[in-house]
């Protein structure tokens, strides 16, 4: 059960560690999703 219950520990340090990272890579992704979804209908209103 000790064991058990260090692993899990070390598993939410870990995600602690990394939850900034996931963060930032949600971030830049939905950033970049909305300019190209942006872009592309920039660019449907061009060709109409």
């Amino acid at each position: 059960m000790q064991g058990l219950k260090s692993l899990l520990g070390a598993m939410m340090n870990s995600f602690k560690d990394l939850m900034p990272i996931v963060l930032v890579v949600l971030f830049f992704q939905l950033v970049v999703l909305q300019e190209l979804s942006l872009t592309s209908s920039l660019s449907c209103l061009v060709c109409s």
